[in-house]
């Protein structure tokens, strides 16, 4: 009888032991692929420096007779709904005569800045408010004392505190593949009041349809009835 109670008791620690034995080779793992993962995630973003390094250094090494260039921007801090205006972008290479800020068009307080371009420059402005003409992004190239300037119509086509944004990216060509390096963005609040007038324009035929045509017909059947009192 001892020995089968012994037997037991033998069986019962060698499964217990087998368990924990699992248990820590399961651990193990799930720490292993933990590691892995941090690893594959730090070495993507240390190859994305590595690689935007290379470009600020080509920009110094290929780019000196434009660099350091001066660059502003006109954006509206007010605007009215529905009414369009012009937004400037411009940028003045090292050498070009003036201040970047002259023949900007539109009438926003200018804000001005210093920094590294390249000899292409691709420029966008977008604002989830605004119907923004040209969309697309649109790319410029650059000479040395010879300033250039992106320029768009926007129309708010909502009230309130609004935000625009201007994205520039310098293209450089690497191993013949043009490659984008983006800047950081430019971003304005703009506050958008309502404009009757604009609205009208806009909606004319909801308010022809609610208030001039019922008037008309009210007017046509007055003066019917007029006519067919007369003797």
């Amino acid at each position: 009888m001892r020995r089968t109670w012994l037997r037991w008791i033998v069986a019962v620690l060698l499964v217990a032991s087998c368990k924990k034995e699992e248990s820590t080779v399961t651990l193990d793992t799930a720490v292993s692929d933990t590691g892995t993962t941090a690893m594959t995630t730090t070495t993507t973003g240390t190859v994305a420096q590595t690689n935007e390094a290379r470009f600020r250094e080509q920009l110094a090494r290929e780019y000196g007779d434009l660099n350091p260039a001066q660059q502003a921007w006109n954006p509206p801090a007010k605007a009215q709904l529905y009414k369009r205006q012009l937004v400037t972008y411009r940028i003045a290479p090292k050498g070009a005569p003036g201040s970047v800020t002259e023949n900007m068009l539109g009438t926003g307080t200018p804000q001005t800045w210093q920094g590294n371009i390249s000899a292409r420059v691709k420029a966008q402005l977008t604002g989830p408010a605004f119907d923004i003409e040209p969309k697309e992004a649109i790319v410029h190239p650059l000479a040395p004392g010879q300033a250039v300037a992106w320029t768009w119509w926007i129309t708010p086509n909502e009230t309130g505190a609004q935000l625009l944004q201007l994205k520039t990216s310098l293209v450089l060509n690497v191993g013949g593949t043009d490659q984008d390096l983006p800047e950081p963005p430019r971003v304005q609040r703009v506050d958008v009041a309502f404009n009757l007038a604009g609205w009208a324009k806009i909606h004319w035929q909801l308010i022809a349809t609610s208030i001039f045509i019922p008037l008309g017909g009210w007017a046509c059947k007055e003066l019917w009835q007029r006519l067919r009192k007369k003797p």
